[in-house]
């Protein structure tokens, strides 16, 4: 991939507890991908610490999640987020970064 389009790719950060789909950035993300049901620091405790962090409240957050909790309460739980059904296909899941970053996925 040409160094200029990664330069504009978004940048993303993925919480969850399963390790085979994990992966790590040394850049601040663009926007984050968060499990809610995972073991210790679930995903409304992430959250939680996220919005009183003022260097990472304001990156975007897509919830990807397999709860049967509606769209409606979680949103009002969680705030201002994306959110995506387990297990997401991978169009869906693009589809809700694009809508979130307003930028094209490569």
């Amino acid at each position: 991939m040409h160094a200029a389009a990664l330069a504009t790719s978004p940048i993303v950060l993925v919480v969850d507890d399963d390790v085979d789909i994990l992966q790590s950035v040394a850049e601040r993300p663009d926007v984050i991908l968060l499990d809610l049901m995972m073991p210790g620091m679930n995903g409304w405790d992430f959250r939680a610490e996220q919005m009183q962090d003022d260097n990472l409240k304001g990156i975007p957050v897509i919830v990807i999640t397999a709860t049967d909790i509606s769209d409606t309460a979680l949103k009002a739980q969680l705030g201002d987020i994306g959110l995506v059904r387990k297990p997401p296909t991978a169009e869906a899941l693009l589809t809700v970064i694009r809508e979130t970053c307003g930028e094209p996925i490569r």
